[in-house]
């Protein structure tokens, strides 16, 4: 009689696969505002760099005033000395001595030298050797500077009168031995200079009134 053959075992049911969860559908993004776009700045027009003033060439005498300056205050680097190529005067001291009082000795740079004459209200006038020169300053060694006992001794002048061309002014000088600078705040183009003695401080010994040096000083 055969073996009964062994009944096999149920296959086991699987466990159901459970069920996902269902997704959760996203919030729809807010479409962001799009922002304006700006207007465009324009852009300025390049101003223009102005134009320096040009320097006169010439000033009317109007525009001109003189003062008294100190000799520091004086630029020499860009001026220097007219030429002096005539000189007169309405007087002139005619010494017993001989010595010469020629009005174009009062524009040589010479401190042994002067003009003198004994009158106030006369007056030297100088011919430039150019015309047309830019005056900026007049220097003025005013008395006779030989020596004290002449400078004190002789009168010299307190007051003048100084014209170049159409220019005319009237200074002031204290008694004191200096060379005197007359500055113009302007250059002013003349051809000629006038100095005439309108007052004087009275000398010691003699009522002659003397000049030693005039420097015209011009760019």
């Amino acid at each position: 009689t055969p073996t009964p053959t062994a009944t096999p075992n149920p296959t086991e049911t699987p466990e159901p696969t459970a069920t996902p969860e269902p997704t959760a559908t996203p919030e729809p993004t807010e479409t962001p505002i799009p922002t304006e776009t700006p207007e465009p700045t324009a852009t300025p027009e390049p101003t223009s760099t102005p134009k320096p003033t040009p320097t006169p060439d010439a000033y009317p005498a109007s525009a001109i005033t003189a003062s008294l300056v100190s000799e520091s205050s004086v630029d020499f680097s860009s001026i220097h000395e007219a030429y002096i190529e005539s000189a007169s005067a309405t007087s002139e001291i005619k010494q017993a001595s001989g010595v010469s009082n020629d009005p174009l000795l009062a524009f040589d740079n010479n401190t042994d030298t002067n003009w003198e004459e004994g009158v106030v209200g006369e007056s030297i006038t100088a011919n430039f050797k150019y015309e047309n020169e830019k005056v900026r300053c007049i220097a003025l060694k005013l008395g006779n500077w030989k020596s004290g006992k002449y400078y004190y001794g002789n009168n010299r002048p307190s007051k003048l009168t100084i014209t170049l061309d159409d220019l005319s002014f009237q200074m002031d000088f204290p008694d004191s031995w200096e060379e005197f600078y007359v500055m113009l705040n302007h250059p002013f183009k003349a051809s000629s200079i006038q100095v005439r003695i309108d007052d004087v401080h009275k000398g010691t010994s003699w009522d002659d009134t003397c000049i030693t040096d005039i420097r015209v000083l011009v760019e």
